[in-house]
């Protein structure tokens, strides 16, 4: 038969290692969802250049040249920096820099 402290050093380890999983999982959702709110930006971006390059025959200069109006899936103005965006008026090149998001 155990003993109680055996008993309670058992559970104590079924804890700790519910925390690491739970919080490795969390950690994955995070992550995928920062992902998820970056491609939805990047498809609202293309979109954007696509449409500024019927009307003006070229692709523009630079990210701020958009006026983007629908920031989707929590997307925010300023996660727009997240992209690096290169061009040379007829074709261009949207790269994410870094999948750091700050909420």
């Amino acid at each position: 038969m155990k003993s109680k402290s055996t008993t309670h050093i058992t559970i104590m380890g079924i804890i700790c290692l519910l925390v690491v999983v739970g919080t490795k999982t969390w950690k994955s959702a995070q992550h995928a969802s920062d992902y998820g709110v970056i491609r939805a930006l990047a498809v609202e971006l293309t979109y954007s250049l696509e449409s500024y390059k019927k009307i003006h025959n070229h692709f523009p200069p630079s990210l701020d040249n958009l006026s983007i109006t629908n920031f989707p899936d929590g997307s925010t103005p300023g996660m727009i920096n997240e992209f690096e965006y290169n061009t040379d008026g007829n074709t261009f090149t949207l790269d994410v820099k870094e999948l750091q998001i700050k909420r």
